[in-house]
């Protein structure tokens, strides 16, 4: 049962990270179009228009946008730091969620090294009264 909670602990905390991870790329065309509104004279919706052409499938869309980020400097990091920054309590819960599985596994695994070093004094206790010579009783 111990090995089943520590496999599921592991898989939780594996699962979340990457939940948290797919959360900032989804966040990624809200934050470029965040960053790229101080620098044009752009609304909003063109915007998110940009950032959706920039994660287009559309070749020809895609480089006319990447030719707009190249020109303002944006770059792949401060899309996805922005993306962070814009999902941050969400992250944050993320990382409460990894730290308790985390926790959870020390716990069990704490447990498991406790019993095996209990299991060895055991096993030491029985080989030393295996080893000792037997007691030879005299007759009264």
């Amino acid at each position: 049962m111990r090995v089943q909670t520590l496999t599921d602990t592991i898989w939780e905390e594996m699962r979340y990270k990457r939940f948290g991870a797919k959360l900032i790329d989804g966040a990624r065309v809200n934050a470029l179009a965040v960053l790229m509104t101080p620098f044009m004279s752009f609304s909003h919706r063109q915007a998110v228009a940009l950032a959706d052409d920039y994660y287009s499938t559309d070749p020809k869309k895609n480089e006319k946008a990447a030719r707009h980020l190249a020109f303002f400097g944006v770059t792949l990091d401060m899309i996805h730091a922005k993306a962070a920054a814009l999902e941050g309590p969400n992250l944050a819960l993320f990382d409460r969620l990894i730290a308790n599985r985390q926790s959870a596994n020390r716990v069990l695994l704490n447990d498991h090294e406790r019993r095996e070093r209990k299991a060895q004094k055991s096993e030491r206790r029985v080989k030393a009264a295996a080893s000792e010579p037997p007691v030879k009783l005299k007759a009264v």
